[in-house]
């Protein structure tokens, strides 16, 4: 869900993202959870505040709740194996740009 304030407002707007998977395989207990095809829910936020009529500084936030997953980039018939991309854990980034008027 999302909230985009109005043009007078100082606050830019919010949204909120939840992704949610379940389980693409065979989970093993020997591997890492995150090598595996495990169910996850992420979940992305972001808040917006605007310095001035044209430029709004923005937070976001992903994976909050710190899931620990992959995303898979290939599969390997001959090994019968999943290639995983191990995801990075909750993180922040402050972005700035410009808004036309």
């Amino acid at each position: 869900s999302a909230f985009d304030a109005p043009v007078e407002s100082r606050f830019d707007g919010w949204g909120v993202e939840t992704v949610s998977k379940g389980a693409r395989g065979e989970v093993g207990t020997v591997l890492p959870s995150f090598d595996q095809p495990v169910a996850y829910t992420r979940v992305d936020a972001y808040a917006g505040y605007r310095l001035t009529s044209l430029l709004v500084l923005t937070l976001r936030g992903y994976d909050l709740t710190n899931a620990r997953y992959s995303e898979f980039g290939s599969y390997s018939p001959a090994s019968v194996a999943f290639y995983a991309y191990p995801m990075p854990g909750r993180s922040f980034s402050i972005e700035l740009r410009t808004r036309a008027k």
